[in-house]
């Protein structure tokens, strides 16, 4: 008998369905603990939806002439996309180069770095767009 102790892929429709739900808002733009995160996106950070989780949320930082956005993001997301992006505007958005993974957090979360340079622009808005089903 052989154990995998790697991360399998998981698909949203996966995840909710293996979830056990304290409440009937299980699409993916439910929010049932009102924390202003929808669920797909609660999967795609593998933070607990029924729960608010204000502190496991993307954060900035400025460092000399270097913007650093850090984020949590499942391992082995399937049918799923986490896209950092930037903005001077937030009319006109670009990708940020593709972030680093700085550690991981568990066997099912990594948290990532994005670095953006600051070099010749006035403010910078920051997001992640999620993708999925």
């Amino acid at each position: 008998v052989g154990v995998s102790l790697m991360p399998q892929s998981t698909a949203y429709a996966m995840w909710q369905a293996a979830r056990v739900w304290a409440s009937a808002s299980t699409a993916a733009t439910d929010d049932p603990d009102g924390d202003g995160v929808q669920n797909l996106v609660e999967f795609a950070l593998n933070t607990n939806p029924e729960s608010p989780s204000a502190a496991q949320l993307p954060q900035a930082d400025r460092l000399q002439n270097e913007l650093h956005f850090d984020y949590r993001q499942r391992v082995q997301l399937s049918g799923t996309q986490i896209i950092p992006e930037w903005s001077e505007d937030m009319l006109s958005w670009s990708l940020v180069p593709a972030a680093d993974t700085l550690q991981s957090l568990d066997l099912q979360t990594e948290l990532k770095r994005a670095v953006i340079s600051t070099v010749g622009k006035d403010r910078l808005f920051l997001r992640l767009r999620v993708t999925g089903p």
